[in-house]
């Protein structure tokens, strides 16, 4: 139901409309039947009959107030104008289709009481009681039946229909606020989807952007040690260049997609590291610790590989002996949190102090997906020697 209302607005306007109608209806009914002491019946029917003719006439005011809204400051002044002299149109109509039209069939079923004086007044004003019909001083009435009192005869119709404008204008402008306050609120919700809109498209663009940034950091990477071995050892340059087509294929894949599952970051991370260590022999060693159920947690693509390939770069390759990266990953609440360790030279040497592209991409991509306060990025020093990067953000198994 929620779903329908939503996406047909002229149906939950039909459905307000029909609601404040009818409060208006019993409110006006209850208090026609307490001053005037009238049954329920008799005052539902007099309330309806008043109201009747501003039901009929309210999908006007509302296409009016829509053709000619005052939510616009260079056209404010017109179409006041037009709203003044409609009002007035429009409350003429109702009156007059309530005093022509409805008021003499109001009358059908409800009927007019004659104002008498009571038995008791004209008991002190010396009048005698009515006596039976065909009585001895019966006397039939000289012009017939009495009229209701309320009745007006054609010469003065107008002028009572006039007279009546201080009354009923107020129904137009009222049915005008109600309708421009949905009109405002549409306009409002428009304006909050344009800027959603727009604010996805910086992000999507933002977001190829820092791929393009890195994709040509890695590959250049990747082919520099590819050329330093083609001569010397071929065997290795050949089994890099097969790892190398895995990357850029898995890459090329996933160019349209901002997130992917951890278990295929995993496998580009693992032919980025089949490079790096035909690369640096025994000196670079890589071990993952992930947590099964880590593998079908959602992470922004090629997160992980800038932020390997930094503790590879300043940290172990500084090193000159054996160093390991160790990526360990766990659920903590609802949070995904990913640990890239090594025991490499750590942040002393002048090349690990700062950020770089690879995490200063990562802080960046993260922000643009998450949001400022949606995920943590840390770099510390790792106890016993290297560096420890800490990623944290939301745990999510399905696309955001």
């Amino acid at each position: 139901m929620r779903s329908i209302l939503t996406h047909h607005p002229v149906l939950r306007r039909l459905i307000v409309f029909c609601i404040v109608s009818g409060g208006i209806v019993a409110l006006f009914t209850i208090q026609l039947q307490l001053i005037a002491d009238l049954s329920l019946r008799d005052a539902l029917i007099r309330t309806l009959a008043r109201w009747l003719p501003w039901i009929a006439l309210t999908p006007v005011v509302f296409w009016l107030t829509m053709r000619f809204p005052l939510t616009q400051r260079e056209s404010l002044v017109k179409h006041g104008v037009v709203h003044v002299l409609m009002s007035v149109c429009i409350a003429l109509l109702a009156q007059t289709l309530f005093e022509t039209v409805i008021k003499p069939v109001e009358r059908r079923f409800v009927g007019d009481p004659v104002r008498r004086p009571p038995a008791d007044n004209r008991r002190m004003q010396g009048e005698r009681p009515p006596r039976p019909p065909g009585g001895p001083d019966h006397r039939p009435p000289p012009h017939g039946p009495p009229r209701p009192v309320d009745e007006n005869p054609p010469s003065i119709l107008l002028p009572n229909i006039v007279q009546q404008l201080p009354r009923t204008l107020p129904t137009y402008w009222a049915l005008m606020g109600v309708q421009s306050v949905f009109l405002f609120g549409a306009q409002l919700r428009q304006r909050e989807r344009q800027a959603l809109e727009l604010q996805t498209r910086l992000t999507q663009s933002q977001l190829e952007t820092l791929k393009l940034q890195l994709q040509p950091h890695f590959l250049f990477n990747a082919l520099n040690a590819i050329s330093t071995l083609v001569y010397s050892e071929p065997k290795k340059a050949d089994h890099m260049i097969g790892n190398l087509s895995t990357l850029l294929r898995g890459v090329l894949d996933e160019k349209n997609s901002n997130e992917v599952l951890l278990s295929r970051e995993l496998e580009l991370l693992n032919a980025y590291m089949g490079i790096e260590q035909m690369r640096f022999g025994e000196r670079v060693q890589f071990e993952q610790d992930v947590a099964t159920e880590c593998l079908s947690a959602r992470v922004p693509t090629l997160l992980l590989q800038p932020i390997v390939e930094n503790a590879v770069r300043h940290g172990l390759e500084p090193l000159g002996t054996p160093g390991t990266v160790w990526l360990t990953a766990r659920k903590i609440d609802d949070q995904l949190e990913v640990l890239v360790e090594d025991n490499g030279v750590g942040r002393q040497s002048e090349s690990a102090r700062g950020w770089g592209i690879g995490l200063s991409n990562a802080e960046a991509r993260l922000e643009a997906l998450y949001g400022k306060e949606g995920f943590s990025l840390k770099l510390n020093d790792r106890e016993g020697g290297g560096t420890v990067v800490t990623i944290a953000f939301p745990f999510q198994t399905h696309p955001s």
